[in-house]
C-alpha cells in the first residue's frame, strides 16, 4: 500500500506530464498501481450542492425580443 506522500508524488509527476511508465520507474511500483491511482483521482469530482441554475424560462428584460413579450 502506498503512503499519502507517494500518492501526492504520483499526482505531481502526472501533472508534470510524465508517462505512467516513467512514474512507475521513479516510484518503484507497477504501472497498474499508477494507473489505478490516476483513474481513482480522475473520478473524484468536487461535490456540487444544489442544482445548477438554468437560464431557460427566466425573465429576460435586457433583450428587446424578451421585453416586448
Amino acid at each position: 500500500m502506498l503512503s499519502k506522500e507517494q500518492y501526492v508524488k504520483i499526482s505531481v509527476l502526472s501533472h508534470q506530464g510524465l508517462s505512467i511508465r516513467s512514474i512507475a520507474r521513479q516510484m518503484g511500483c507497477s504501472r497498474s498501481t499508477i494507473r489505478r491511482h490516476l483513474k481513482l483521482q480522475a473520478q473524484r469530482q468536487p461535490l456540487v450542492y444544489g442544482r445548477a441554475r438554468s437560464t431557460r424560462g427566466s425573465l429576460c428584460l435586457s433583450r428587446p425580443t424578451c421585453a416586448s413579450a
